[in-house]
């Protein structure tokens, strides 16, 4: 915790012009990670199912995206969950 102050204060002079952006493609790709380790290791899924919540929360409490921001990521990333199947299956079909 005694980084904290200073890595933050080093990010925000870093940037100079800071928007916040929504959704959240923090939340979005942290999500899409999460799941995807799926794929390689089971244990990873596990391990990053504890990590992914606290990367969230952490956009949120750090000031990096609104609330709101976050849940539109979350959402965006679990709709792209749900219809990636979908979509591969048609995309393979047109090849």
């Amino acid at each position: 915790m005694w980084l904290f102050k200073g890595m933050q204060s080093t990010l925000d002079r870093m940037e100079s012009t800071a928007y916040d952006c929504f959704p959240s493609g923090h939340t979005l790709l942290t999500i899409l990670g999460w799941w995807g380790s799926r794929l390689f290791r089971k244990r990873c899924f596990w391990a990053y199912l504890a990590y992914t919540p606290l990367l969230i929360f952490a956009t949120v409490y750090c000031r990096y995206h609104y609330t709101v921001d976050v849940l539109a990521g979350a959402g965006l990333g679990f709709v792209l969950i749900l219809a990636a199947p979908a979509i591969y299956k048609k995309l393979s079909q047109g090849v």
